[in-house]
């Protein structure tokens, strides 16, 4: 995944939840800025990308069982 459909997928995620970037930079990488700063341009290590996408999924699968 290139980091146009990472950012993609953050976004529609946030957006899903109507959750605060903030929010969801803080519960994922304890990092605030997390998503603004993904919004800059930042790159992340793949490591990154996986435990963002990892949330990402065990989230929906929990909204999904309930």
């Amino acid at each position: 995944m290139d980091s146009t459909e990472f950012l993609d997928t953050v976004e529609t995620f946030i957006r899903k939840r109507s959750m605060y970037p903030t929010e969801f930079g803080s519960k994922v990488m304890n990092d605030g800025s997390f998503v603004f700063d993904l919004r800059s341009g930042r790159s992340v290590t793949l490591k990154t990308q996986a435990r963002v996408l990892d949330y990402i999924d065990a989230t929906d699968a929990e909204d999904q069982a309930a």
